[in-house]
C-alpha cells in the first residue's frame, strides 16, 4: 500500500473559500447527529462564512494550520491568543480554538501529524501552555486529547445557535522537546519507494551485556535489562548486524 503525502502549512487569505467549506463540512460531520438542524445552521452561518474565515486568516492573534493529504485539504487547526479561563493556570497560554479532520482521514495518522505541528507552532510563537474546550459529549475528541497529554481542569459554556452547551476545558504544557517537531512534520513527505530512515546509531560493543539503551531515530528507547549473558550477546550481535545495514544518523 502506498504511503500518504502529508503537507501542513500556515493558511493565508486566499485559502478563505476552501477553508470555509471545509470548516462547515467538518462541523456538520462532527455535531449534526446530536444537535438541532436550526442551531447547526445558525452557528455555521456566523462562524464559517468565507468573509469570516478571511478575517481570521489575517488576524495577527490567530494562526490557522491547514493539512493537505495527497493535495487534498483534509483538516485544519486554529490557535488563538487572548484571555484564558481562570482554570488555565499554566504560563504563556494559547487556545487551540479549533481542530478538525475530515471523516475520510480519521484513523490514518493525519490528526496526530496536525497536533504535532500545532504544538510546535504554539511553542515557536512563545506559548508554553496549550488549552482547549471540547464538548462534554464528544467522547472521541476527548479520548484523542487525553491521549495527547491534555488534562481536564474545568468547564465553560459554548453556544451552538441558541443552545448553551458545556465544554470541558483541557490543558497541557508544551515542553522544550516539542519545539522542533512541527518543523520536522511540515518538512516530512512520505512517498512510495522513499528511502527508509536509518534505525540505529549506537556502538553496541561499548554497552554492557545486561543493559543497552538504543536510540530509534532519536525518539524511542529499547531497554534490554538483566539479560543472561549468552542471550545478551545474541541480541547485541543482531543489533550490530542491523546497524551495518543502515546509515549513521545525521546529527
Amino acid at each position: 500500500m502506498n504511503a500518504m503525502s502529508i503537507v501542513i502549512r500556515v493558511g493565508v487569505a486566499t485559502d478563505a473559500t476552501a477553508l470555509a467549506e471545509l470548516a462547515a463540512r467538518t462541523f456538520r460531520e462532527t455535531f449534526a447527529a446530536d444537535n438541532w438542524a436550526e442551531d447547526m445552521a445558525l452557528h455555521a452561518a456566523v462562524a464559517y462564512g468565507t468573509s469570516q474565515q478571511q478575517r481570521e486568516l489575517i488576524d495577527p492573534d490567530i494562526v490557522t494550520l491547514l493539512v493537505e493529504v495527497e493535495g487534498q485539504l483534509a483538516g485544519y487547526a486554529q490557535l488563538r491568543w487572548g484571555v484564558s479561563p481562570a482554570c488555565v493556570t499554566g504560563t504563556k497560554p494559547v487556545e487551540l480554538w479549533r481542530f478538525y479532520i475530515a471523516q475520510l482521514w480519521h484513523g490514518r495518522g493525519v490528526a496526530q501529524a496536525l497536533m504535532r505541528s500545532v504544538e510546535s507552532e504554539a511553542y515557536r510563537r512563545g506559548s508554553r501552555t496549550l488549552w482547549l474546550g471540547v464538548w462534554e459529549r464528544n467522547e472521541r475528541a476527548k479520548a484523542f486529547y487525553h491521549k495527547n497529554g491534555f488534562i481536564d481542569v474545568g468547564s465553560h459554556v459554548f453556544m451552538v445557535g441558541t443552545d448553551p452547551q458545556t465544554d470541558r476545558i483541557l490543558v497541557r504544557s508544551l515542553p522544550t522537546v516539542m519545539s522542533n517537531v512541527g518543523q520536522m512534520q511540515r518538512e516530512r513527505s512520505t512517498r512510495p519507494n522513499a528511502p527508509r530512515p536509518p534505525e540505529f546509531a549506537v556502538n553496541f560493543r561499548s554497552l554492557p551485556v545486561y543493559s543497552a539503551s538504543v536510540s530509534f531515530n532519536g525518539r524511542h528507547s529499547l531497554l534490554l535489562s538483566r539479560m543472561i549473558r549468552p542471550l545478551g550477546r545474541l541480541v547485541i550481535a543482531w543489533l550490530e548486524w542491523r546497524q551495518k545495514r543502515a546509515r549513521p544518523l545525521k546529527r
